[in-house]
């Protein structure tokens, strides 16, 4: 893990950890298409299928002897609850076939990798080239041809907790976008050597109005980023909101390219009728000793999650009383709040929803932008608890992602279920945790110092609570009155 890439230890998921479930795990176990490539000389011949006993010894000489993956001679890092690169050699075959997890490997090379929830689709793009992989199809689309693929993507399970990793063909995607692939048989290892970022020509000396650059901002006169990024006053300085964050927040880079959209309408209805009388607890993630991830760890900028959080939950709050929403916190300043404690609060005032603030961070530097995490939970009574409280956390995810990407301009990484992160299982009441952008990421971070980005990442999440709700409880109270008459 590199230096001033802290990661919190509660994260679960890095990319596409899709939900298998019963129907998808008989799928699997029944007939699994692997996405896999041959990293040999040898012309692949394969038209079978890969098995779940081929999957399985893969996954087990792989664990045993294991491959590595190198992204411009920088060797990347993968966590314990994602599928490592994978190696399955077909039965009366000697070449195996590779597969690599989509999103560590893709935004390591400075690729961007898009999620489609609705339609199961990968999109990875670099430079001109875009490249569309379709979830257990064995057709793909580069720059909008479409092209016969071995086998198709698949999201694979490695660990039997119902969740898998979305794996992707590591040869046919790479030398799809121009990347070069060279395969070490004696190291097992992968090299990936990515092709010169096109970066759009900047006229330097420009205002930063309609997407232009200051002058004096992170440009070279060739339109690349600098080393050093040009530092403006303190954000924090002449905020008249409610908190200033302890940390060393004394000045803000500003990156070529970095701004928000200008056309994001913040405007937030008026909360009604029975939402009204419901509950809301916002929970500020980290606080005290508990930091959270860091951004430019050991630097003059260096920047604590704890405190963008805070700052970011108490303007949610403020905005949620003056739509007329009962509002709790489960923090207020810099203190700490025990993991099971932060939930354990909502649950004994009563709350109709728990929304827990948060930024991301990931071991690499090139993952951004947005996400949402739900947990579409069933209590102890067999009941499902989203038509307990009548409102889909899962939808509530969806509107906070839709209205933080309109609000931020920051990629739209999707919404994933998530049962193993501790407040969203522990709370009785139908909740999410919105990541709103990456504290290792030099552009996402460029946004996450702002007051800007603190003012439209509540307005963004207070918006879609009200849209939600109101739209949730108006349902529930016209159904009651059908089921009268």
């Amino acid at each position: 893990m590199g230096k001033g890439r802290r990661i919190r230890r509660d994260r679960q998921f890095q990319f596409i950890r899709g939900y298998t479930g019963e129907k998808m795990k008989r799928k699997v176990t029944a007939l699994i298409c692997a996405a896999v490539m041959v990293l040999s000389a040898a012309p692949c011949s394969f038209a079978g299928v890969v098995t779940q006993k081929e999957i399985d010894e893969g996954l087990k000489a792989c664990a045993e002897y294991p491959v590595s993956l190198y992204v411009d001679g920088k060797q990347l890092v993968f966590r314990d609850n994602e599928v490592p690169p994978t190696i399955i050699t077909l039965a009366g075959e000697q070449n195996g076939r590779t597969l690599v997890p989509a999103r560590t490997m893709f935004e390591a090379a400075g690729a961007t990798v898009d999620w489609n929830d609705e339609w199961r689709e990968v999109t990875v793009k670099y430079n001109d080239m875009v490249v569309v992989v379709k979830i257990d199809s064995d057709i793909a689309a580069v720059n909008g041809e479409q092209v016969k693929l071995d086998v198709p993507a698949l999201i694979i399970d490695h660990d039997g907790d119902g969740f898998g990793s979305t794996m992707l063909p590591v040869r046919f995607v790479s030398e799809s976008l121009k990347f070069g692939v060279k395969w070490d048989g004696e190291a097992r290892s992968i090299n990936i050597s990515v092709p010169e970022k096109i970066v759009p020509a900047v006229t330097t000396g420009s205002a930063v109005s309609g997407g232009a650059v200051a002058s004096g901002s992170a440009l070279t006169s060739g339109g690349a980023l600098s080393s050093e990024p040009a530092i403006v006053a303190n954000p924090f300085a002449t905020y008249p909101a409610i908190y200033v964050p302890a940390t060393k927040i004394t000045s803000t880079a500003i990156y070529a390219g970095t701004k928000f959209p200008d056309d994001y309408d913040a405007t937030i209805p008026a909360i009604s009728g029975l939402a009204a009388t419901k509950l809301i607890v916002i929970d500020a993630g980290h606080g005290g000793s508990d930091v959270g991830a860091i951004g430019h760890e050991d630097q003059f900028d260096e920047t604590h999650e704890k405190d963008i959080n805070l700052a970011v939950a108490l303007r949610v709050c403020e905005l949620l009383k003056e739509a007329g929403a009962r509002v709790e916190c489960t923090r207020t300043d810099d203190t700490a709040v025990a993991l099971y404690d932060r939930p354990a609060i909502a649950n004994a005032s009563g709350a109709a929803l728990f929304v827990s603030i948060h930024n991301n961070s990931n071991p690499n530097s090139m993952p951004n932008g947005t996400e949402v995490h739900y947990y579409n939970k069933i209590d102890e009574q067999g009941n499902d608890v989203n038509a307990k409280y009548g409102l889909s956390c899962q939808l509530l995810a969806r509107t906070v992602e839709y209205e933080m990407c309109r609000a931020l301009g920051t990629a739209q990484r999707g919404i994933y279920s998530s049962p193993k992160l501790a407040v969203l299982r522990r709370s009785e009441m139908p909740a999410i945790i919105v990541e709103g952008a990456f504290m290792s990421n030099d552009m996402d971070l460029a946004k996450i110092r702002s007051v800007e980005f603190t003012e439209r990442y509540a307005s963004a999440v207070a918006k879609a609570i009200v849209i939600t709700m109101n739209g949730s409880y108006l349902r529930e109270r016209e159904n009651a009155e059908n089921d009268r008459t």
